[in-house]
């Protein structure tokens, strides 16, 4: 996901966000308002080429810490509700 839509604000020493719940400066940074209000970075010391800056990555979120300990502690009831389902679809035809 792009800081676009971590609340991204302009200032001297570049942007600031809120990608994971709290404040982060990330330097050097600026908004282009022309492209979603995205962040980008220089890749050089030319004006270009640059580069788009993203936050949280929502499959690598999903696999840590309090997410994965509630799938992981939830997989036994998907598989019997997904038995149970199944069964019911089928159960006509039987």
């Amino acid at each position: 996901m792009g800081l676009s839509y971590f609340s991204p604000r302009q200032f001297g020493y570049g942007v600031r966000g809120k990608p994971w719940g709290r404040w982060q400066r990330f330097e050097s940074a600026f908004l282009v308002g022309s492209l979603g209000n995205n962040a980008f970075v220089r890749e050089g010391k030319a004006r270009f080429p640059i580069k788009k800056m993203f936050g949280p990555s929502i499959p690598k979120e999903m696999v840590q810490d309090a997410t994965r300990a509630a799938f992981e502690a939830a997989q036994p009831n998907v598989l019997a509700e997904a038995t149970r389902r199944l069964r019911m679809l089928l159960e006509p035809f039987g």
